[in-house]
């Protein structure tokens, strides 16, 4: 008999993508006996509560779970402490799993032993077929867009690999006994502050050939800017929270690039040396030009050489702008608690 295992899926109005999940979940490969479907909702608002309802009416192993704090972590918490598994996947209600991806993650990680957790590729599609989600969809898959997060970017792999994080990932039960459950204050990059811990505490995660997710991207360009802001400011918000910041180096790249801008464009309006914006905008104009011809070529499409150097450039002035944001506020936070430590006298 397989080892049992809790699916957990947080989610809260997610009525467009919530059914179109539950289904690659519930059609999985993997025996029907040896599985639950948690599933957290926040109070969904949208007619999600009903597509669950529906669900769980039709299939003992959904679970439906009130998610009160209405917060992505604390689902996820929810349903690891009421999770009956060996092992603990957690899926994203915005992705769709392959038939075999719970075999697949299960098989190596039972042969595997030293391995924590386990993830697979990350296929990014459009969620409507519209030419700007599908510019979405090719920039949240490419180095240039998203730097070397191996679970978007890698093309087919023969071999596993260690990685910093996944996508979907599955973990052994015994991974949150040892390094504790998600931060509840994060209410982003929790997921990525988790795999922090893990790597301190001497655990792997690993990047795995054959399980696959496909991923739908957002629609719209604003929602899009806004995903990217609110995902920069929790890149170095978490500090507030922390001892350290659980990002890597790939995150912090558009935080660099757009202070530099905002300094070039500062001296240019104090000093008026008009071409010190060029020094930061100059070269990444050059490579958002390059890689966007290239793509552009690839695909056929003289539609995709004019919109995709927009929407790198949403996700990376966005991003970084958000980034600087929270370095702002992580800085006022640092200055309003030195400011609260009390100045003891010394006696002369």
């Amino acid at each position: 008999m397989k080892p049992f295992i809790s699916v957990i899926l947080p989610c809260r109005n997610e009525v467009r993508s919530l059914a179109r999940c539950l289904d690659s979940i519930l059609a999985s490969s993997y025996p029907a006996d040896s599985m639950e479907v948690l599933v957290a909702d926040g109070l969904s608002e949208d007619g999600s509560r009903a597509v669950l309802e529906g669900f769980a009416a039709k299939d003992a192993r959904v679970v439906i779970l009130d998610n009160l704090s209405l917060i992505t972590p604390a689902a996820l918490n929810l349903c690891i402490r009421a999770a009956r598994g060996q092992y603990i996947l957690r899926v994203d209600a915005h992705s769709v799993i392959g038939p075999n991806y719970i075999a697949v993650l299960i098989d190596f990680l039972a042969a595997h032993p030293d391995a924590w957790g386990a993830g697979g590729r990350m296929f990014t599609l459009p969620e409507a077929h519209s030419m700007f989600s599908k510019c979405i969809s090719i920039v949240l898959s490419h180095r240039f867009g998203v730097g070397n997060s191996g679970f978007r970017t890698s093309g087919a792999i023969a071999e596993p690999q260690s990685v910093d994080t996944v996508f979907n990932c599955c973990w052994r039960r015994e991974v949150f006994d040892r390094v504790g459950l998600f931060h509840e204050r994060l209410i982003r990059s929790q997921d990525i502050e988790l795999s922090a811990r893990i790597a301190r505490a001497g655990g792997t995660l690993w990047l795995v050939p054959g399980a696959d997710t496909t991923y739908f991207a957002k629609v719209d360009f604003l929602p899009y800017l806004s995903h990217n802001w609110l995902n920069g400011i929790w890149s170095v918000v978490p500090a507030i929270y922390l001892s350290r910041l659980p990002v890597r180096w790939r995150h912090l790249i558009p935080l660099a690039f757009v202070a530099k801008l905002t300094v070039s464009l500062a001296g240019a309006l104090l000093w008026r040396i008009w071409w010190l914006p060029v020094l930061p905008l100059g070269p990444y104009a050059v490579l958002n030009l390059a890689f966007s011809g290239r793509l552009a070529v690839q695909h056929r499409s003289l539609k995709l050489a004019v919109l995709l150097p927009i929407t790198f450039a949403g996700l990376h002035f966005a991003y970084g702008a958000g980034s600087l944001w929270g370095a702002l506020r992580l800085a006022v936070h640092r200055l309003r608690r030195v400011s609260l430590v009390p100045v003891q006298e010394t006696n002369s």
